[in-house]
């Protein structure tokens, strides 16, 4: 198939916010959008059934935030907020080799490229740039179509969360799916995502000091720099409410909170280079140099972890919000039978088969390179994997050298 590249829409890569965000072109969207999602219903063969639309606060600037698992999601999602907002869009080859493209533009797009660090970086000052020309956001931030044959919505990347924290706005989760080549939708209740209750308040304290004893634990090797760390976090887990935290009021919970999370960010930027360098090892410890490093790495991964420990929080109740309106969906139209699944031998080649036909209906433009490792992924959650990677190694070396044993002895 012959592709016409969109070469004019090219300045939308651009990493500056003034050269992609204009206050004229955001009054003329906004001018033209009731037009527009009428058009929007004309690009899809599925019927469209909004169980419930968004009601947009009038003083506040809002994200929306979608669940994304079919082609068709975006333009519902459009018709189901029912105003304006600048698209935050990764789909590199769909939005430049094909008519989406320009059809995108027209609603307005905040373009970014998943495979270059510099692109990913911009983005939150883009949305924040569409936010101050007075324009809503729209967003995916599970960042990619949710392929899981299991989880109704896939972890959420964080840029939604700094978005809303540092711009004051709201948050608006919206949840669709496709059953039958009909597409329902229904959106929830705009609401503040930077904002908890004391009960998660108290959760976090909890986490946070499990996450320092499990840094503490790691830390068996006593060079310099892991010594004094080890110290630091001994020194400010002896200062922990945990005991008195049913005292508190809501209040001093997020006081204390924020205080505890700004001492162990700093504890991060501290030894974030110093853990990093790999040639300062006490020669006490140079034989085992590889389990050194690797405790490190460990070590910072969680310490970054536990100082943004409110946004991970937060994230997950959002997350959490967008896949109870998915379920509410899914328990009023979706059904199956057994007899559904009969001829599927594994029964797994039935999500196979659907995930096919999911890529088929992206023009031919489906990037896997980027769409099946672009899944947000938790770095202190092990996957079964990782976690016998190192069994599956050494039966692969044990293998290898059996199979070159069983040949000098032949011969």
């Amino acid at each position: 198939m012959d592709y016409h590249y969109n070469k004019r829409l090219e300045y939308l890569l651009s990493n500056c916010p003034e050269d992609v965000l204009s206050k004229y072109g955001v009054v003329l969207r906004k001018l033209f959008h009731p037009i527009y999602r009428r058009l929007i219903s004309l690009s899809t063969k599925n019927k469209w059934v909004i169980e419930k639309k968004a009601i947009v606060p009038r003083e506040n600037k809002v994200i929306f935030a979608g669940t994304h698992g079919f082609r068709d999601d975006i333009a519902l999602t459009i018709k189901t907020i029912g105003t304006h907002a600048y698209l935050l869009y990764g789909s590199i080859p769909d939005f430049y080799y094909s008519m989406d493209g320009y059809a995108l533009w027209l609603n307005g797009t905040i373009i970014v490229d998943r495979k270059d660090k510099m692109s990913r970086a911009a983005v939150k000052t883009k949305m924040e740039r569409a936010i101050d020309l007075g324009s809503h956001n729209l967003m995916y931030p599970e960042g990619v179509w949710n392929k899981s044959p299991n989880l109704l919505v896939l972890k959420l990347y964080p840029g939604i969360y700094d978005v809303a924290s540092k711009k004051g706005i709201m948050v608006l989760p919206v949840a669709t799916i496709l059953e039958d080549q009909v597409a329902y939708s229904k959106a929830g209740e705009a609401y503040d995502m930077t904002k908890l209750d004391r009960f998660d308040y108290i959760d976090i304290f909890h986490r946070m000091r499990e996450t320092i004893l499990k840094m503490i634990d790691l830390m068996i090797y006593k060079d310099q720099d892991i010594f004094q760390l080890k110290y630091e976090l001994e020194k400010l887990l002896q200062s922990f409410p945990v005991r008195s935290l049913d005292f508190y009021d809501q209040k001093t919970l997020e006081i204390r909170s924020h205080f505890y999370q700004n001492q162990l960010r700093n504890l991060y930027q501290i030894y974030a280079q110093k853990l990093s360098v790999e040639d300062n090892f006490s020669q006490e410890y140079m034989y085992d140099i590889e389990s050194i490093i690797s405790i490190r790495k460990r070590v910072l991964s969680l310490l970054k972890e536990v100082s943004f420990i409110e946004r991970k929080v937060s994230l997950e109740k959002l997350r959490d919000k967008m896949a109870s309106l998915k379920m509410e969906l899914m328990e009023e139209h979706s059904y199956a039978k057994r007899s559904d699944f009969s001829n599927y031998q594994p029964i797994s080649d039935y999500w196979r088969q659907y995930v096919e036909e999911l890529i088929q209906t992206a023009n031919g433009l489906y990037d896997y390179d980027i769409e099946d490792r672009a899944e947000f992924v938790d770095c202190n959650e092990t996957s079964l994997e990782e976690a016998f990677e190192p069994i599956t190694r050494i039966k692969k070396n044990v293998a290898s050298k059996s199979k070159k044993l069983v040949l000098i002895t032949k011969k």
